[in-house]
């Protein structure tokens, strides 16, 4: 492979999240010359990096490609590159047709959708509906047909190897800037961005400034509020005006470039699954994700291997969860600033490890380093991105349902407990567990249980001696439409009590036998 192109033209926090696959792809071709086709406000993420040859601005959302004539314009435009191969790390229709009709040979995509599928010459079965999978390892998928292979269990690289490496122009000089704002140069850090990209739905801007004035009276940090754009200024208008303290207000005065230079000076970095968050992640900073609704899991958009923490009550709200239409608050007030707050001290608390620090490129990690952060990485995501349900039957025994239900709380895991019996059928004191756990026995018919699943955000169904039949197979994947991911289906023999991260190692591999 000679000259390879990677199609990503969509938001910052893709960008970042494609990047380590880029990184891999060169140092297993590193001869190759490879360009990135990318939205024009993205293009610094890339501009400076020492993997890619060049970047083309992508002529279809900068209007440069209306009608039939200006899509065969941009045919050969891509044609005169003469690449090898194209990987759509981001893909539809229209890039599909555009890479297919440029003659490029080698076409390595989502093999899922039928209207693109057509125009690839290497499908790649990416499962977005798999829980375990993050964005990060979906990308790093879309390499396999070169032979460039990858997964948590077989993970070669140090850290360092497997997060994105950005680079900016010298002159860039956000210290200035924040001096100039009133930073005394001393005090620690907090960015707070408090809009969304598009993917979550964003806290509310009041309780964001009621967290800033928290965060000023139990903390000696200086607070730097981020954004772009009018929309976005809005937004921190309203934020501000909820809030007595003093910050810095950096919206629509920082380049892309010096917003990365701001991030590598922060403590730590609060907002939604979105572009800063993502950035910071990469430089090894600590991140804050206020993630409120069900449907965008942390287990794919969680930040990417660094110190973090995912603040998250969506299962407070009992409804059926479509972010993009939903225009209700339950899942936004039920996280309060207080509940920001406390994790916000936990994880200052925590010191920047070896393998956390920013200067990740100098850092020689051990391989076994990366797999812990991984792994450690995933089962906080998975705390915030749903429940399990432990589904009982007659042969339920007491001291097993106690022992479950002890192991998930005192790892921070929601649960629900059901069973299709009546509790005067069943062995098990409903009272006692109520009164050791707070959890109550639910009588569900199994015709209920797709909306119980949707509503509770039911991930795992954890069966104690219950065997699994046609009926929850159906279930399992007709709620599949009403949530992000199917429930996995998982029976522990009673004698088989484990701890928390065996438990959680076993999830992760059933997962892909139940897809």
């Amino acid at each position: 492979m000679k000259r390879i192109l990677i199609v990503r033209p969509d938001a910052i926090g893709d960008v970042v999240l494609m990047t380590p696959m880029l990184q891999r792809l060169k140092a297993h071709y590193p001869s190759a010359q490879i360009s990135v086709l990318l939205q024009m406000y993205t293009v610094p993420l890339l501009s400076e990096h020492d993997d890619v040859f060049q970047i083309i601005e992508d002529w279809k959302k900068a209007g440069r490609a209306k009608g039939l004539l200006g899509f065969f314009e941009y045919v050969k435009e891509i044609r005169s590159h003469d690449f090898d191969c194209v990987i759509f790390s981001y893909i539809d229709e229209y890039y599909a047709k555009l890479c297919f009709f440029a003659g490029i040979p080698c076409r390595i995509g989502d093999g899922n959708r039928l209207s693109t599928r057509v125009f690839l010459s290497h499908k790649i079965n990416q499962s977005f509906r798999n829980l375990f999978r993050h964005e990060v390892e979906q990308n790093f998928s879309l390499l396999e047909p070169l032979g460039i292979q990858w997964s948590m269990d077989s993970c070669k690289e140090p850290i360092s190897k497997i997060v994105p490496c950005f680079k900016t122009p010298s002159s860039s000089d956000i210290q200035t800037k924040l001096i100039d704002q009133g930073w005394n140069g001393v005090s620690p850090l907090i960015i707070i961005h408090p809009s969304s990209g598009g993917g979550n739905r964003a806290w509310k801007p009041e309780l964001y400034g009621k967290l800033i004035d928290l965060i000023h009276e139990n903390t000696d940090c200086k607070i730097v509020v981020t954004g772009a754009g009018e929309v976005e200024a809005k937004i921190v208008a309203i934020v501000l005006k909820n809030s007595k303290s003093e910050v810095i207000n950096l919206v629509n005065k920082t380049s892309l470039h010096e917003l990365m230079d701001l991030v590598q000076l922060a403590d730590c970095v609060i907002g939604t699954d979105t572009g800063p968050t993502h950035i910071a992640a990469a430089y090894g900073c600590r991140v804050l994700s206020v993630s409120p609704t069900k449907f965008v899991k942390a287990m794919r958009w969680g930040p990417w291997l660094t110190n973090s923490a995912i603040v998250s009550k969506s299962s407070r709200c009992k409804k059926v969860c479509f972010p993009y239409k939903c225009g209700l608050d339950d899942c936004l007030i039920a996280i309060q600033p207080e509940d920001v707050l406390a994790e916000l001290l936990k994880i200052k608390e925590t010191d920047n490890f070896d393998h956390y620090k920013k200067d990740r490129s100098q850092k020689p990690e051990s391989i076994g380093d990366s797999i812990q952060v991984i792994q450690k990485n995933k089962m906080c995501w998975f705390k915030a991105s749903g429940k399990v349900l432990l589904f009982v039957t007659r042969e339920s025994k007491q001291h097993v349902l106690e022992y479950y239900l002890g192991l998930f709380k005192k790892n921070g895991v929601e649960v629900e407990i059901a069973t299709r019996h009546r509790l005067k059928q069943l062995s098990l004191n409903s009272d006692l567990l109520y009164s050791k756990f707070g959890k109550k026995i639910q009588e569900v018919r199994l015709s209920q249980l797709i909306k119980f699943i949707s509503k509770e955000d039911i991930i795992v169904i954890h069966g104690l001696n219950l065997n699994w039949g046609w009926k929850w197979n159906l279930i399992k994947q007709l709620a599949a439409l009403f949530v992000y991911c199917p429930p996995i289906l998982f029976n522990q023999l009673d004698d088989e009590l484990r701890e928390w991260p065996f438990l959680f190692s076993q999830f992760q591999r059933l997962y892909q036998g139940q897809k």
